[in-house]
C-alpha cells in the first residue's frame, strides 16, 4: 500500500478494472500495477515482482522514470490536469532545466 490516494491527486483512473488495465508506479525499478479501488488516503500495488520490501520503502508515481505525460496517459489524462489536482501531500523536487 501506498501512503497516497484520491486526496492527494491520483486519479481514480489509474484502478485496475474490468474495462481497462489501470496504471503502475515503480518499485525498485520495476512497475508493479495497481489493484483494486484507489481510496482517498490509500492505493495498493501489485509488488509480487519486486524484492523484499521494507516499510517506508518509495514509491515513483511521477520522476525520471515515469513521465508526467506517463503517468496521465494511464488515466486518460494529460499531464497539465494531474498536476493541477496533485495535493500538498506529495512530496515535490524542482529542477532547473
Amino acid at each position: 500500500m501506498i501512503a497516497a490516494g484520491l486526496g492527494d491527486g491520483l486519479p481514480f483512473a489509474l484502478t485496475n478494472n474490468k474495462k481497462r488495465a489501470g496504471g503502475a508506479a515503480l518499485v525498485q525499478g520495476r512497475r508493479c500495477p495497481f489493484v483494486g479501488l484507489i481510496a482517498m488516503d490509500y492505493a495498493a500495488l501489485d509488488v509480487t515482482d519486486a524484492a523484499y520490501l521494507e516499510r517506508g520503502e518509495t514509491v515513483e508515481l511521477i520522476g525520471k522514470t515515469i513521465t508526467i505525460d506517463d503517468f496521465a496517459g494511464q488515466a486518460g489524462l494529460r499531464g497539465a490536469e494531474v498536476l493541477a489536482h496533485l495535493g500538498q501531500r506529495c512530496h515535490r523536487r524542482y529542477r532547473k532545466l
